[in-house]
């Protein structure tokens, strides 16, 4: 016996099926005028997209250059019984610091106070935890852009009762620095064209335009002198003036430049 097939039930399906194709063939119709590009172009842009290939090359500048300013970090340290008379003693000395190095014609802008500290100072090994005196501390922190006057400043310090000097260092001012910066990156970058297209030539890669751009920078210690205070207390150092130089830093200024292959 046949089986009597349902005609209109078959023609419902085979309807929904072409009607589904047309509303995609619609929609993709409408994205393709929507972006103005015919649809063959919407598949080889994402091919091409997808198959993108990077090449990247070097370049590195060193400058090296005499700093501009120093500074110079100078401080008093004050014991006393009782805490008045080390606050007054700690701040006649360095009222009477910065009054001269100002006569030294160094501005007044460039002297900071870099600390102020009050503590009191315990006896431990009594077990009672008596206090036995306070000390005052006061730093304060010198730019000098006139290297002649670095060993001035340094005596003059040591001849107002200053007792610390922990560090002297050679940097570069702003200015400078962003001169520095400007000369190193331009030489930076036309060594990496360079190798860029050396490479490329040799190896027979097709350069596009440059995609991206990763740079570092990096300054060395440069000739950093430090003045230690025993240096000037040993005895018969006073007969000699301080002597310190600048030296030179090194700046090292760093490039990679990304390319796109054709």
């Amino acid at each position: 016996m046949q089986e009597k097939i349902n005609w209109p039930h078959l023609g419902y399906i085979w309807l929904t099926v072409f009607g589904s194709s047309i509303i995609i063939a619609l929609t993709l119709a409408a994205f393709t005028r929507l972006s103005g590009l015919p649809l063959w172009s919407q598949s080889i842009s994402l091919l091409t997209a997808t198959q993108d290939q990077f090449f990247s090359a070097d370049g590195e500048a060193k400058i090296s250059v005499v700093p501009d300013q120093a500074v110079i970090n100078l401080g008093i340290t004050v014991t006393d019984t009782d805490v008045q008379t080390a606050q007054n003693e700690a701040n006649r000395i360095m009222n009477q610091l910065q009054t001269d190095l100002q006569a030294l014609n160094i501005d007044k802008k460039n002297l900071k106070t870099s600390n102020y500290s009050l503590y009191p100072n315990y006896d431990w090994d009594s077990g009672n935890r008596r206090i036995t005196g306070y000390t005052v501390d006061n730093n304060l922190r010198v730019t000098v852009t006139n290297f002649e006057l670095i060993n001035q400043v340094i005596d003059t310090a040591t001849a107002d009762g200053v007792n610390q000097i922990s560090d002297i260092h050679f940097t570069l001012s702003d200015a400078q620095q962003e001169e520095v910066t400007k000369q190193a990156r331009q030489q930076a970058i036309d060594q990496a064209k360079q190798n860029a297209t050396e490479l490329a030539a040799l190896t027979g890669i097709r350069l596009g335009s440059i995609v991206n751009v990763y740079e570092s920078t990096t300054r060395g210690n440069g000739d950093y002198s430090r003045y230690n205070l025993a240096l000037a207390s040993t005895e018969g150092a006073a007969d000699y003036g301080t002597d310190i130089q600048a030296g030179e830093t090194t700046f090292t200024y760093s490039v990679t430049l990304q390319y796109q292959t054709l």
